[in-house]
């Protein structure tokens, strides 16, 4: 399972419909409201949001949204000096956290993953839960230093839970955008950071490459070509993966990459940890593919992984290929061979993959 409070500097984006109905009833922690109420009730109440969260075809629309500039690098803002490096940091709020406040957060998860939507922490508002909480320290650790509005700056925030092995596991390779800029404009609004905080040390570990988006949807054949790195991160009890919100990345299933290893138990992090260096002539390599798109399967990633974490106790690795071991291109018409299917990470479009 993984929490991905993300997308400093973004727009407010609105709440998913089912959180918000939940946040009508009380305005204490949701958890906290389900557990006092019998075990049938908290059934029918969980029951109820999602019914009406799944029948419900309103579209909530944001009115006060309007196209950003962007700069000559396609960014929101101009922030000199701003940290855009793959990194693992140390977050304060993950020190001493209890087993009763992890076992909130645990339920808090499951209770938004089916709703299917993102929540937004405003960096002004008051975290009224320790997912909210999270949220807002993500923000303020990155943020630290660096001049924005208030009024319009946040961490957009959304959970992944995925079972190890299953046909599911896998988050479709994307690049994070804003989808009323993709529908309405036609362009590609990035946030300015990334994130990935993982609440588990099992299931797939996580693959960012080095590959900027185009400008617009329609243009990203312009990214076609050899990739030269990239960072595959194992997952480990409250690790904070922070990269570039501009670069492709998803998940490489574990039932497909089984022959990478198993992260190492004992591992310490500390901020800007940096990582080792990999590269398939340093030691055996396995090809990974896999296909994405938003709605239909229209590009395609080959490259080299390490067959496992070798001798680094890090659970994460910088990955660097030569000419041709990676390459980003579009899917090949024609190729029989058969791809074996990992499930959608996201709304739209869907993911398949192989490794050999």
């Amino acid at each position: 399972m993984g929490l991905r409070p993300a997308h400093p500097f973004l727009r407010r984006v609105p709440h998913s419909r089912g959180l918000r109905r939940l946040r009508r009833l009380t305005r204490r922690d949701p958890v906290q409201l389900l557990k006092q109420l019998p075990e049938q009730e908290q059934r029918a109440r969980l029951l109820e949001l999602l019914r009406a969260d799944l029948q419900s075809n309103e579209e909530i629309a944001d009115e006060t949204w309007q196209m950003p500039s962007l700069t000559a690098d396609g960014r929101t803002a101009d922030l000199p000096g701003f940290n855009f490096q793959t990194r693992v940091c140390d977050l304060q709020i993950l020190q001493g956290v209890s087993g009763e406040a992890m076992e909130n957060l645990t339920k808090t998860c499951r209770l938004l993953f089916p709703l299917d939507g993102s929540s937004w922490m405003p960096c002004t508002a008051d975290p009224r839960c320790l997912a909210e909480r999270l949220a807002q320290e993500v923000f303020e650790f990155h943020a630290k230093g660096f001049a924005f509005d208030p009024k319009r700056s946040g961490a957009e925030w959304w959970v992944q839970i995925r079972d190890s092995g299953h046909s599911e596991e896998g988050i479709q390779f994307h690049w994070d955008t804003d989808e009323v800029a993709v529908e309405r404009h036609g362009v590609n609004v990035h946030p300015h950071l990334s994130t990935v905080t993982y609440l588990t040390e099992c299931g797939a570990p996580t693959l960012i490459l080095q590959c900027r988006n185009s400008l617009r949807p329609s243009e990203t054949a312009q990214v076609y070509g050899s990739l030269a790195g990239g960072t595959l991160s194992w997952p480990k009890l409250w690790k904070h993966l922070a990269f570039d919100g501009q670069l492709l990345h998803g998940t490489v299933p574990k039932a497909l990459a089984k022959r990478l290893g198993d992260l190492p138990h004992r591992f310490t992090f500390s901020a800007f940890q940096a990582m080792p260096r990999w590269s398939p002539v340093s030691c055996h390599a396995g090809r990974f593919r896999t296909r994405f798109g938003r709605r239909r399967l229209l590009h395609e990633i080959s490259c080299r992984l390490p067959h496992r974490s070798g001798d680094t106790t890090a659970g994460t690795l910088q990955l660097h290929w030569a000419s041709k071991d990676a390459m980003l291109g579009p899917v090949e018409k024609g190729r029989k061979r058969e791809m074996v299917s990992a499930g959608g990470g996201e709304k739209k479009g869907c993911l398949k993959g192989e490794i050999h």
